[in-house]
């Protein structure tokens, strides 16, 4: 089981979320869009826990989107679960639905790109 600060964290307010992704910079976030109802967010809820405890150079945050409508609202998040990459307060990617393999994918693909310098 992951350390609790390798363990999502679970945005509780749009002021909270927006707070952290202006803050964290120089660093990968990946935010769970994720809604309690949703069959597939509850499947795919245990792999976000497992890359939180593999990447621990990456952030990891979960927001519910009936809880947070204007978060979810201001990033276009329409299907759930929705996974989006931020990096020095950008959008720099995103995997709709509760796909593994993709997930765990997109997060070494653009953590390349920032070792490469490709995102300033």
């Amino acid at each position: 089981m992951p350390g609790q600060d390798t363990l999502p964290v679970i945005v509780g307010s749009e002021s909270t979320f927006d707070e952290i992704i202006a803050n964290e910079t120089n660093k990968l976030i990946v935010v769970d869009f994720y809604a309690d109802w949703c069959g597939p967010c509850k499947m795919i809820a245990p792999l976000f826990v497992k890359l939180a405890g593999e990447h621990t150079d990456v952030k990891f945050l979960k927001v519910d989107v009936d809880a947070l409508t204007g978060v979810a609202g201001k990033h276009k998040v329409t299907a759930m679960p929705t996974f989006k990459y931020f990096y020095n307060r950008k959008e720099v990617g995103e995997v709709i639905g509760a796909h593994p393999q993709k997930i765990g994918e997109k997060i070494e693909e653009l953590k390349k790109k920032i070792e490469s310098g490709e995102f300033q």
